[in-house]
């Protein structure tokens, strides 16, 4: 059975630079007001199974050509984000060739560190209404693992 979890916006009186300077670097001012902007909600649990190797997978829909520079401009700033806080490593990303979306895919040893870390680089790109994020709390081709899946706007 799904269960379902609070809306959550991200405010500045939550967030203090000390917590990223922890993890070996600063914000911007822009990357402070794009993690204020993004919102998670409509999250939806299933499954119980956890295991040690988790995942964070972000999916962001309707990649225009345009927008592909973008899109692959986050690698590096994911894959250093994630490398500074020690959470895990950055595998990359996929891209659909008709426009419909593309993926970033991390692991580590905790999804929500994971998720901690990649969610204000991907307020940066600012995801169309259809993104979401989905953070597995173990092996991915257990059909019993525990899955959060949260839309993102």
């Amino acid at each position: 059975m799904a269960s379902l979890c609070a809306v959550s916006a991200i405010s500045l009186a939550s967030f203090s630079v000390a917590d990223e300077s922890a993890a070996g670097h600063a914000l911007t001012a822009e990357a402070v007001k794009a993690r204020a902007d993004i919102r998670q909600y409509d999250c939806r649990t299933t499954g119980k199974r956890v295991g040690k190797k988790q995942a964070v997978t972000v999916h962001i829909s309707n990649i225009s050509a345009r927008e592909t520079k973008k899109f692959f401009g986050l690698d590096s700033k994911l894959d250093r984000g994630i490398r500074l806080a020690h959470v895990g490593e950055y595998d990359g990303n996929g891209i659909g060739l008709d426009g419909s979306g593309a993926d970033y895919f991390a692991y580590g040893p905790s999804a929500t560190s994971l998720w901690r870390t990649m969610r204000p680089i991907i307020a940066g790109a600012s995801p169309a209404r259809g993104s979401y994020v989905v953070m597995t709390y173990g092996d991915e081709a257990d059909p019993l693992v525990k899955n959060t899946r949260c839309k993102l706007d």
